[in-house]
C-alpha cells in the first residue's frame, strides 16, 4: 500500500497525538493510510453528545468537515450515530448495515459530503467509552477500494 506507516510510526503518532491536540490530524493521516481509508476523523464527546473535540485528518477538507459536524451528527441524518451511542468499545459499524447502496446515493450525507469527496464506503468504530466519555473513530474509503471488512 502506498505511504503505508510502520506500526511503530502509527502507534507513535497517536501517542503524540495524546499528548497534543495539534497532532491529531497527523495521527488520523497515518491511521487512515494505514488500513487504506483516504478520510479519517475522530470525536471525542460528553455523554450528552456535546462535543469535546471534533478533529479530521490532514489530508481532509475544512468545509466539508464543518458541514458533516454541523449536519450529520445525529441518528436523524446519520443512521450510524444511533448505533455508535450504543456500541461498547472496539465494535464496528459499518454503513452497509442501515443503509443500503440505492437507499445511500438518496441519502443527503452521500450527495453532500460523501459524493463530492469522491468516498463512498463508511466504517465507525467507538475507540473509547466511560461513564463521561465516547471516543469515535471514522473512516471513509472510495467505491474502488471497497467495502471495509
Amino acid at each position: 500500500m502506498k505511504n503505508r506507516p510502520t506500526l511503530a510510526a502509527l502507534l507513535g503518532s497517536i501517542y503524540d497525538a495524546g499528548a497534543d491536540l495539534d497532532a491529531w490530524p497527523q495521527a488520523l493521516t497515518q491511521v487512515g493510510l494505514y488500513v487504506g481509508c483516504e478520510s479519517s476523523v475522530f470525536s471525542l464527546l460528553k455523554v450528552d453528545g456535546s462535543a469535546v473535540l471534533n478533529v479530521q485528518d490532514a489530508r481532509g477538507d475544512a468545509e466539508a468537515f464543518a458541514l458533516f459536524i454541523s449536519k450529520f451528527t445525529s441518528p436523524d441524518t446519520n443512521p450510524a450515530v444511533g448505533r455508535l451511542a450504543t456500541a461498547v468499545p472496539g465494535e464496528i459499524v459499518l454503513r452497509e448495515q442501515d443503509l443500503t447502496d440505492a437507499q445511500w446515493h438518496r441519502a443527503a450525507l452521500y450527495r453532500e459530503v460523501y459524493r463530492p469527496a469522491g468516498l463512498y464506503h463508511g466504517l465507525g468504530a467507538v475507540v473509547l467509552k466511560t461513564s463521561r466519555h465516547i471516543g469515535l473513530l471514522g473512516l471513509q474509503r472510495p467505491r474502488k477500494a471497497g467495502a471495509n471488512q
